[in-house]
């Protein structure tokens, strides 16, 4: 294996060690084994956004071992644009805890911790929920966890036709990463949208009630929109001169209409001066709640603006209507909701799929995104405003915008 941990060990050295390791480490503390039959693992690398993508996928695992304890292996955050996705998943009672896999794992000494963490809890089921197309760090991932003591895996897509998105039958437009990752555990065989019912995120009461006074201190009791501008990959970014000629004119159409912006704590700034383009109420929630309470408020809204992030499935996960502004790194649909009422910006080039991350890094000044205006998005939001609280406007089904995408 040319993998970047077994360069110079064979997987046969690496595992005696790390037995030798961990054999003293349990021995010295006195920790009894976990019973390996009542042990879940379930790996996933990712943002926030990921993991309420996978809301479904964490639904199935807990009815498929109901009694066992499921433990999420995933990264920490190590910006500020990431959030901790354990309290997500652990209040809707999906994970009973959570192992750091430190990422990017290559250290020897990071692989021997990782390994001592694992190994008392005497897993041996993994699921495999994380997106990784390179079969090199496939092959490292699950040579890995065998050494840990896994023997059924779930979920690791070995194929091409799990590895990514399927298209749609004479649609040009891709199944979405939470169907995907279904077909992966093969909770089903072809693409679909999940149970509307598993996206639940369980909120709280107290979390409702945080959501409701919050606005009602701000907004107050009428109607608002949620707009969100930011996100952990700048390609993404739609622009500044955008959003606020859009906020000043749909404030101006729709006088008392209340604006929610959210967002991570660094984005607090920026939002501020975006929220002096709107005319109406406003409220800058950016860094002020946890991602539960963020999609409490983000439930009461009547419309949801914005890029492809991690509050943009909130959204989706709560049932509120979305217009999301997308560039074509991705394929239509992967990233998408996958509700029929939702509308996306999405205009496809022959660079569509790109993967670029930087704006530097895009060749054709991101004109995915960068064509897409503020009169389109304003037309769309006028439309859906119409249906959510009266207001004037044409009313439309669920669009992808192909201008807009109608999944």
């Amino acid at each position: 294996l040319s993998c970047p941990f077994f360069i110079r060990v064979s997987i046969g050295d690496v595992k005696e060690s790390f037995m030798a390791a961990t054999t003293s480490t349990s021995s010295e503390r006195g920790e009894s084994m976990t019973n390996a039959q009542d042990v879940v693992l379930i790996f996933q690398i990712g943002s926030l956004g990921d993991s309420v993508i996978a809301m479904p996928c964490y639904r199935e695992i807990a009815r498929r071992h109901p009694r066992a304890r499921r433990f999420l292996v995933t990264n920490y955050p190590k910006g500020r644009k990431m959030v901790p996705t354990q309290a997500m998943l652990s209040a809707a009672g999906l994970i009973d805890g959570c192992v750091e896999y430190p990422w990017p794992l290559r250290k020897m000494d990071a692989i021997i911790a990782l390994y001592r963490n694992l190994v008392p809890l005497g897993a041996k089921t993994l699921y495999y929920l994380t997106d990784e197309p390179r079969l090199i760090r496939l092959i490292r991932h699950y040579v890995f966890f065998r050494i840990c003591g896994i023997t059924a895996f779930h979920g690791v897509p070995w194929s091409r036709d799990l590895k990514y998105p399927l298209k749609k039958d004479k649609e040009e437009i891709w199944e979405s990463e939470a169907s995907r990752l279904l077909r992966c555990i093969r909770a089903r065989t072809k693409p679909g949208p999940p149970p509307p019912a598993d996206r639940n995120l369980d909120l709280s009461e107290e979390e409702q009630r945080t959501a409701s006074c919050a606005l009602q201190e701000t907004i107050g009791s009428g109607p608002f929109l949620a707009i969100s501008v930011g996100g952990n990959i700048p390609v993404k970014e739609w622009g500044d001169s955008n959003w606020s000629d859009l906020l000043a004119r749909l404030s101006r159409e729709h006088p008392g209409l209340g604006a929610l912006f959210v967002g991570s704590a660094d984005e607090r700034g920026r939002n501020d001066s975006l929220a002096k383009a709107w005319e109406g109420p406003s409220f800058n929630s950016c860094g002020l709640f946890s991602p539960r309470e963020t999609a409490a408020l983000l439930n009461r809204a009547c419309l949801f603006i914005g890029h492809d992030t991690g509050t943009l499935h909130l959204a989706a996960a709560v049932g509120t209507q979305i217009i999301g502004i997308y560039c074509a790194r991705d394929m239509p649909g992967r990233w998408f909701s996958d509700r029929s009422g939702d509308e996306f910006f999405y205009n496809r080039l022959q660079c569509s799929g790109c993967g670029c991350r930087e704006v530097a890094e895009c060749p054709n000044e991101r004109r995915c995104i960068t064509t897409i205006t503020p009169d389109q998005v304003l037309a769309a939001a006028n439309n859906r405003l119409a249906m959510a609280i009266g207001t004037p406007g044409q009313p439309s089904s669920g669009t992808v915008h192909g201008h807009a995408y109608r999944p």
